[in-house]
């Protein structure tokens, strides 16, 4: 049986380790193989409530830091060859908008697609052009 002060000890290690090994769980309920479906179909349009869902997991009041967790999550993506930020409230609107470049794997071919977030609390899809 373990002495008072070895098992506190124990129980604040415990604890502090388990701060920092949780991790926010950024994808929850994001359908991954829908999202490719519809890019399989070249209807990027149709991903913007599935983005839009993941930005509402992200933290509030930290765009700059969600620019980046979205273009993080983007690049883990499997129909996607990969994502760039390509300015971060560049376009003056209100709120200010962002661009992401993302090459999309359509049936063994990369079709580059820009990508418009505003800047808003939460971040939101706005539209892809090319």
């Amino acid at each position: 049986m373990m002495n008072r002060p070895v098992k506190m000890t124990a129980i604040a290690v415990f604890a502090v380790l388990s701060l920092f090994s949780c991790k926010h769980n950024t994808d929850a309920g994001i359908d991954e193989a829908q999202f490719c479906a519809f890019i399989s179909e070249q209807n990027f349009e149709a991903t913007g409530p599935i983005i839009n869902s993941f930005l509402e997991t992200l933290p509030a009041d930290n765009p700059v830091e969600n620019l980046q967790l979205l273009n993080d999550w983007l690049n883990n993506i499997h129909c996607i060859e990969k994502s760039v930020i390509l300015c971060n409230s560049c376009i003056e609107t209100y709120p200010p908008q962002s661009e992401l470049r993302i090459d999309f794997l359509v049936n063994g071919q990369s079709i580059p697609m820009t990508l418009d977030i505003l800047m808003d609390n939460p971040l939101t899809y706005r539209a892809f052009h090319e």
